[in-house]
């Protein structure tokens, strides 16, 4: 749940942004895992639909090629880099939207 809301608690304490958080999320549901919704509840004093929807909609407007492209050069092998950073941001708010749709 931690890596879910990063990315809205940077934003919100510092106004910064790190495509490394979009590549946490992306990773972290592309796998599978759980999280555990009563984190996210007491971190963003949110339900979880109302999370969710500010999460993708923070995406959608603020997380820009040049953020995913700036952190994730220096993270990740050339290969891996080139690959996901085109698709990165469409697919994300894929699995959000398709958790969104779940949780409802």
């Amino acid at each position: 749940a931690n890596k879910l809301v990063t990315p809205l608690d940077r934003f919100a304490k510092t106004g910064s942004i790190a495509g490394r958080d979009i590549y946490d999320i992306h990773w972290f549901l592309m796998n599978g895992f759980s999280y555990e919704s009563a984190v996210i509840k007491e971190r963003q004093k949110l339900s979880l639909e109302k999370f969710f929807s500010k999460l993708i909609d923070f995406i959608e407007k603020e997380i820009k090629q040049k953020y995913i492209d700036e952190d994730l050069n220096f993270l990740l092998p050339l290969d891996e880099f080139k690959r996901v950073r085109k698709i990165l941001k469409a697919e994300t708010l894929r699995l959000l939207k398709d958790e969104l749709i779940r949780i409802k």
